[in-house]
């Protein structure tokens, strides 16, 4: 019997609702540091929910041993400690930079995943790809500011 693929749209569906879960954490993350909540207590919480949530949509699509059994426990152990600096790095940037600069500086995340993977993995870099990469950056300048007086260092954690 032939796999049925599910429609585009739900693909487009799903992606426009992990884009509001992404900003509306954000928001709270923001909303909170202004209200004072540490960046501690932010990870306290924010953690223990994403597992949660992570392991229900597990046991939903398939079981989970199936989707969480780590293949790789080496490299699942050092995704997970990157992860762990980067969302206190991530907090830590919503805590001290204006939202909409850190928003746009967190989009340039593929950009660096790029550049990650030719440094890394051997991934080849075509002149379009950097002509892609300089267009990003120059983008990403010109709606922050485009004067560097008005860039903080803590802009960097983003």
């Amino acid at each position: 019997m032939k796999a049925v693929a599910p429609h585009p749209a739900l693909a487009y569906a799903v992606m426009a609702l992990g884009a509001i879960g992404l900003t509306l954490g954000d928001f709270f993350i923001k909303k909170s540091s202004i209200d004072g909540v540490s960046i501690a207590a932010l990870l306290l919480f924010a953690w223990p929910l994403t597992a949660a949530s992570l392991v229900l949509l597990a046991k939903l699509q398939g079981g989970i041993r199936h989707h969480l059994y780590p293949h790789a426990p080496r490299k699942l152990l050092i995704r997970a400690g990157l992860l762990l600096v980067m969302s206190v790095l991530n907090i830590s940037s919503l805590s001290l930079n204006p939202y909409g600069q850190h928003a746009m500086l967190f989009q340039l995340s593929p950009a660096f995943a790029l550049l990650i993977g030719v440094t890394f993995l051997g991934e080849r870099l075509t002149a379009h790809v950097v002509l892609v990469l300089l267009a990003c950056l120059v983008g990403t300048w010109l709606i922050l500011n485009p004067g560097l007086g008005g860039m903080a260092v803590t802009l960097l954690l983003a």
